[in-house]
């Protein structure tokens, strides 16, 4: 081997220590995790926004509902009394973002309202000890399935990845993917056993339809909406 070519092998060498050292030091301080995170911001500004699908809507117990309706935490009844007004426009899947741990005198009602609707998916999730948080076993037996709620935020307050599936139970969207393709064409393949998954966001969740909780209650939405 001639010295020029000798010098060009430990040049290739070297520059290849020199990338394995840089890509464990990116590691080693997070700045790895950082890049990930800003090219997937970059793709989604090139991309630009997409439109949300019309069969999402969000439902939120905003300022307005509190007026109305008392303090939070509420009755059930509350509930209740939400899916009574929302089931005739037979929502392909309904799925409250709230754990309802403990017990009361009016789960057996919003039971057999979940029971009716038949498609009802709930959240749970655990606590700072690893306990599992979950519905009372009256309204877990009542909804079609449930889906956990663990997340974690980037430094810049964005969710971009999730788990989907934690000790073997399906995240809350990974559940309600679920039941809507009961009746409906699936809107995502996610595989069974994947650690991690990168959330592709259509555009900002602000662009979701949202409605009062006091005004859908109240009938002031229409049920095309």
């Amino acid at each position: 081997m001639s010295w020029h070519s000798l010098s060009k092998h430990y040049a290739g060498v070297v520059a290849g220590m020199l990338s394995a050292l840089l890509t464990a030091g990116l590691l080693k301080i997070g700045a790895w995790q950082a890049l990930e995170r800003a090219s997937h911001t970059q793709l989604f500004r090139l991309r630009g926004p997409a439109e949300w699908s019309s069969e999402v809507a969000g439902i939120g117990i905003d300022e307005a509902s509190l007026e109305t309706l008392g303090l939070f935490p509420w009755p059930r009844a509350r509930y209740t009394e939400l899916l009574t007004q929302i089931m005739p426009a037979a929502p392909s899947v309904i799925a409250f973002d709230i754990v309802f741990a403990e017990p009361s005198a009016d789960d057996e009602a919003l039971a057999a309202v979940m029971q009716a609707q038949g498609r009802v998916v709930l959240a749970q999730g655990w606590d700072g000890k690893g306990q599992l948080v979950t519905a009372n076993n009256t309204l877990k037996e009542a909804a079609l399935t449930y889906g956990h709620i663990q997340h974690t935020e980037d430094a810049d307050g964005l969710t971009r990845q999730i788990q989907p599936y934690i000790k073997g139970d399906p995240a809350f969207s990974v559940a309600i993917s679920q039941v809507y393709a009961l009746t409906h064409a699936p809107l995502t393949k996610i595989p069974r056993y994947a650690e991690t998954a990168w959330i592709n966001w259509p555009a900002p969740t602000q662009q979701i339809p949202h409605y009062s909780y006091s005004d859908v209650l109240s009938g002031e939405i229409p049920q095309q909406q």
